[in-house]
């Protein structure tokens, strides 16, 4: 949905190596500070442990976490939306 709208839809998984549906083929990509930086948002959908949770507190500017992943660090309000 957010690719059919013209957002660059990329993901970090390390037991997913292709994500493509519906004709969305999404770039996978490593949480690497770069990365984390140029993105809008970092939404949380698993809460893998080899995933460096530390990184996206220090680096996203707006995380979405659907996983309580980050429930031991402590977030500003403005920048963490918890579902």
């Amino acid at each position: 949905m957010l690719g059919q709208q013209g957002a660059q839809v990329r993901y970090a998984d390390p037991f997913v190596l292709v994500l493509a549906h519906e004709g969305l083929c999404a770039e996978r990509v490593q949480v690497e500070p770069e990365v984390v930086r140029q993105s809008d948002t970092v939404v949380i959908l698993t809460d893998h442990q080899e995933l460096d949770d530390r990184l996206v507190v220090q680096m996203a500017d707006l995380v979405v976490d659907t996983r309580d992943a980050l429930r031991d660090f402590r977030v500003p309000e403005e920048r963490l939306s918890r579902l």
